[in-house]
């Protein structure tokens, strides 16, 4: 950048990296310097990590991490993907009422 060193950070799991950094620039120099001495293939922007999803937004400046995929494939796994959605805790003072009967169940009586 401008002569100045600056500062990022490496993560490593097994022969992953994630690299970060003050400005692109500064991430392609680092990742120069180790393929100087290193094997490396660049996968890109983090998408994913250790099952978790990674959405960056650099125009908000945010970062979003969540793991809606593996609470989907779990859902799937137990058979309540098509479980209606339910929202908790429940609001104060809410009144619990039966099911009509023509309403479809929050879940299936025969799910494992």
């Amino acid at each position: 950048d401008n002569g100045k060193p600056t500062e990022g950070i490496c993560s490593v799991f097994v022969d992953d990296l994630i690299i970060t950094g003050p400005s692109i620039p500064a991430i392609t120099e680092f990742k120069s310097q180790m393929a100087a001495d290193f094997k490396m293939e660049d996968s890109g922007e983090l998408r994913w990590c250790l099952g978790l999803q990674v959405r960056w937004d650099p125009a908000m400046t945010s970062l979003a991490i969540d793991q809606e995929q593996y609470v989907l494939d779990l859902l799937q796994v137990h058979g309540l993907h098509q479980a209606r959605p339910a929202a908790t805790p429940l609001p104060p003072n809410n009144s619990i009422q039966a099911r009509k009967p023509d309403e479809p169940p929050l879940l299936s009586q025969d799910h494992n």
